[in-house]
């Protein structure tokens, strides 16, 4: 209940970078972080963390020498997550998706297997969308996967622009139904 309304408040203030009253459900944080591997080393990204429950997911899964990097742009957000989850394998990062090469540069990471994404892009202005999936799409290893969740199908048509290989599944049991997209790196 806590996080709930912690998340009413910040999407109050700034719906357009918070992106969502209600926490993601379990069913759409299954499917968004079904290809995390357990049995491989990975390098992951996560964009928007939120209150972190995609994070912990991710983590639950991943194999003990993957690295999950999970930028959150609100201040309050990487606080509660940093005093929360302690775990060497994870690497946050207070700052925009739009500067994703610039940190991934900066702790010598030169590709990434997976990217999984909570961002509102539907609210975000066209050209940091643009940018974003740039970064994303520079960033992937070849066959690397941009993991979408969103409310509408809305994003479909940029994200088919940007990646060869766009699949998605509609999650009906969240609040609202939810699409998950998985993308694949244009190689």
């Amino acid at each position: 209940m806590k996080n709930y309304l912690k998340t009413v408040i910040a999407y109050s203030k700034k719906v357009s970078t918070t992106g969502a009253m209600f926490e993601t459900s379990a069913l759409v944080v299954k499917e968004m972080s079904r290809n995390v591997s357990p049995d491989q080393a990975q390098t992951i990204v996560e964009l928007g963390a939120g209150h972190g429950n995609i994070t912990e997911v991710i983590l639950e899964r991943m194999n003990a020498n993957s690295k999950l990097f999970a930028f959150e742009l609100h201040t309050d957000f990487c606080t509660e997550l940093s005093n929360r989850i302690s775990d060497k394998r994870l690497t946050l990062i207070n700052d925009s998706a739009g500067n994703l090469m610039q940190h991934l540069q900066k702790h010598q990471i030169n590709e990434v297997d997976i990217i999984i994404s909570a961002l509102p892009l539907v609210l975000f202005p066209p050209e940091l969308v643009a940018a974003i999936f740039q970064q994303v799409e520079q960033s992937l290893k070849p066959n690397g996967l941009f993991i979408q969740v969103s409310y509408s199908l809305v994003m479909k048509k940029q994200l088919k622009k940007a990646f060869s290989n766009v699949k998605h599944k509609m999650v009906l049991l969240n609040m609202p139904p939810a699409f998950v997209f998985s993308c694949q790196k244009n190689v």
